[in-house]
This record gives structure tokens, C-alpha cells and sequence, in this order.
């Protein structure tokens, strides 16, 4: 049996290798890397046996397979013993021209999608925040945070959208440029602020970056840190 599991949830994929392997009786599991074997060495894994005459659970890796390679390991793959149990793994979601994919007929193989659904959104974390809607400027960060998206990139991404409010608030020539609603979403967040309000948002961006390098605020309050500055003006 042959089984193609992909997508960006490789933790999932991993467990799921796991699982069939359990369910097998083989006592041996071999692991081969696409990139790093030829197809000598993928035909003595696939139509190999032991002395016992027990066949081996397969894992292939083909992150990293070039297209060249995916066609000469596929005459061998595609004469795969039945009894024997082949995982194809990659850990990105691969593309319907993929030739894998494309001969996973031929190959009587089980397609497994793995993909990690994101919750998080910089730019909807970002959009609250100079809303000044607290609860769902602190729920957007939550998602953020649970994706381990980076502290320093979340903090210049404020700076971006400080940005935005105050070409809204100035009326600048680039913010003139932009499509019709990003300008009405940002007139009304400007709207939220004056003008000296805006000026010393960005004082106090600056001194928020310059206490984070100086250690005098610790890295994992200076986004909260940031928020309350900003929600309390």
C-alpha cells in the first residue's frame, strides 16, 4: 500500500507515519531521504526483504526532490510489491503537477492533505489596534503568539500601521495613492487620534524601541506595553 501525505502541518504527517506504522506488522522501518539516495538504493529498499523473508515499512522524504529525480524513481515506485507499505512524504503541500501527484492512480496510492488552518492575521491585528478595539486587539495577538509569530516583527508592523493613520490624518500624496478602502478604513482610524496624538505615537514608538534595547523593558511585555500606549491616547 502506498500512501502520498503532504502539507504544511508536518507534526501531523509525522504522527500519521507513526500510526500506520504501528498498524503494520513490520519490524523494520527504513527512512530514506529523496535527495540523498539513487535509484539503486530506492530499489533495494523497495523490493528488499530480510532473512526472514519480512518486508520493511518505507518512508520517503521528498521535500527536497528535484523533478528529475521524481522521474526516474517513478518506474520503481510504480512496481511497488503490495505488500509492502510506502509512505511519500513531503513536508509542504505539493502542487497538482507534481508527478506524484499526477500518477497517484497509477501508483494505487491513498492522498493525505495535511495543512495547518492559520488563525492569525498581522494585518487584522493590526486594523483593531488602531481601532482602538482592546478585546480584539488582544485576541488577534493571542493567535499571533500561538503561531510563535515574532515579537520584533508584530512591533514594526504597528510602526506600519502608524504609518497609514498618519498619512490619513495628513492627507499625504501617498495616501491619495491608495485603493478606495484602505483610505476609508484609515480615515476612520485617524479619526480616533489628533494630530499631536499621532506625533507622539510616534515619540513613544521610538522610546519603546529604545528601552527594549537598552533592557529597560523586557521583550515579552513590550507588545502589550505598546497596545495600552496606544488604546489610551
Amino acid at each position: 500500500m502506498i500512501y502520498i501525505i503532504h502539507g504544511n502541518d508536518y507534526s501531523k504527517s509525522r504522527e500519521q507515519v507513526i500510526s500506520l506504522y504501528n498498524k503494520t506488522k513490520s519490524s523494520q522501518k527504513i527512512e530514506l531521504k529523496g535527495s540523498d539516495i539513487d535509484q539503486k538504493t530506492l530499489s533495494g529498499a523497495v523490493f528488499g526483504v530480510d532473512i526472514f523473508g519480512e518486508t520493511p515499512f518505507l518512508v520517503l522524504d521528498i521535500s527536497d526532490l528535484k523533478n528529475q529525480a521524481i522521474t526516474e524513481f517513478l518506474p520503481i515506485l510504480k512496481k511497488t510489491p503490495e505488500n509492502i507499505t510506502l509512505i511519500i512524504l513531503h513536508n509542504k503541500e505539493i502542487g497538482k503537477t507534481n508527478e506524484f501527484l499526477k500518477n497517484a492512480q497509477l501508483l494505487k496510492a491513498n492522498v493525505i492533505l495535511n495543512n495547518k488552518f492559520i488563525k492569525s492575521n498581522v494585518f487584522r491585528f493590526v486594523d483593531f489596534l488602531f481601532s482602538k478595539d482592546r478585546n480584539s486587539t488582544y485576541r488577534e495577538l493571542g493567535f499571533l503568539q500561538d503561531e510563535s509569530a515574532d515579537s520584533f516583527y508584530i512591533f514594526s508592523m504597528i510602526i506600519y500601521g502608524l504609518r497609514n493613520v498618519t498619512n490619513a490624518k495628513f492627507q499625504t500624496s501617498a495616501f491619495k495613492e491608495k485603493s478606495d478602502f484602505v483610505r476609508m478604513r484609515s480615515i476612520k482610524q485617524a479619526a480616533l487620534f489628533s494630530k499631536e496624538n499621532i506625533l507622539n505615537l510616534y515619540g513613544i514608538l521610538y522610546d519603546t524601541d529604545l528601552k527594549i534595547k537598552t533592557g529597560k523593558i523586557p521583550p515579552d511585555i513590550m507588545l502589550s506595553y505598546t497596545i495600552e500606549k496606544i488604546i489610551n491616547l
